[in-house]
């Protein structure tokens, strides 16, 4: 993993040290490729654990899978948009429907 964008050359480099064959370049994100390998958006293909993903050089698989500034503030709409049709007026109606 790199902060940024990466030539091929030290990449090929790394892979000969560690007798790798030569790494594909990933399209997406690592949160979206770590989302592809567990099957997490395809619920018709068999489903593997998050805890089962085994990070290597300083990867921090758990960060990947928290909610982001976004995601919270379009749950926090969902919400919105929920809370006000209901006329749900109370923290305790609120909760007791996510339950």
């Amino acid at each position: 993993m790199y902060d940024g964008p990466v030539t091929a050359k030290p990449v090929q480099e790394l892979a000969q040290k560690i007798i790798s064959p030569f790494p594909k370049p990933v399209a997406s994100a690592a949160r979206g490729l770590l989302r592809y390998m567990i099957h997490l958006d395809n619920p018709e293909k068999f489903q593997y654990e998050k805890n089962d993903i085994v990070a290597h050089g300083g990867a921090d698989v758990k960060s990947y899978f928290e909610m982001t500034m976004s995601n919270r503030l379009e749950t926090l709409k969902d919400i919105s948009r929920y809370i006000i049709p209901q006329n749900i007026c109370n923290f305790s109606d609120l909760v007791q429907f996510a339950i």
